[in-house]
């Protein structure tokens, strides 16, 4: 039997470590207890509202000018959802992948969809711009 389980203290690297798996469970409690579960929430707090704000930002703004696109095209109000949804799609599928090989090949599988959906590829092209496809964030071939 494995009598080193069972021993009260180990030596490790010249140190002399003590086995007190009640101390260890008691530190584990002490440290998801309550109130420190919301100190650290509040200090993350400052920068998820943060983070928040500027994707809500940048989200506007992408729909406005998907608006103004779809307007310069003359595209019926009803379709506008379409290509908002096409604009987001890309904005958070797309632009969240850290490799480039990752970002063209889902970008091509967002586009083929949409075009297959019976969306105008001029006009996507233009969405496409507005959303950073355009500005050598990322090259599609």
């Amino acid at each position: 039997m494995n009598n080193y389980i069972y021993k009260k203290e180990y030596k490790v690297n010249e140190r002399t470590i003590k086995w007190e798996p009640a101390k260890w469970i008691r530190n584990y409690l002490d440290g998801i207890h309550e109130h420190k579960v919301k100190q650290k929430f509040a200090e993350k707090l400052e920068k998820i509202i943060e983070r928040g704000i500027q994707e809500n930002i940048r989200l506007d703004f992408v729909q406005d000018q998907v608006r103004l696109i779809c307007d310069k095209f003359g595209v019926m109000l009803d379709m506008y959802i379409y290509y908002i949804a096409y604009a987001e799609e890309i904005l958070y599928k797309v632009q969240k992948l850290e490799w480039e090989v990752d970002r063209v090949r889902e970008y091509q599988i967002i586009r083929k969809k949409w075009e297959n959906r019976g969306l105008n590829p001029q006009i996507l092209e233009e969405i496409d711009k507005v959303v950073g496809l355009g500005m050598g964030k990322i090259h599609i071939p």
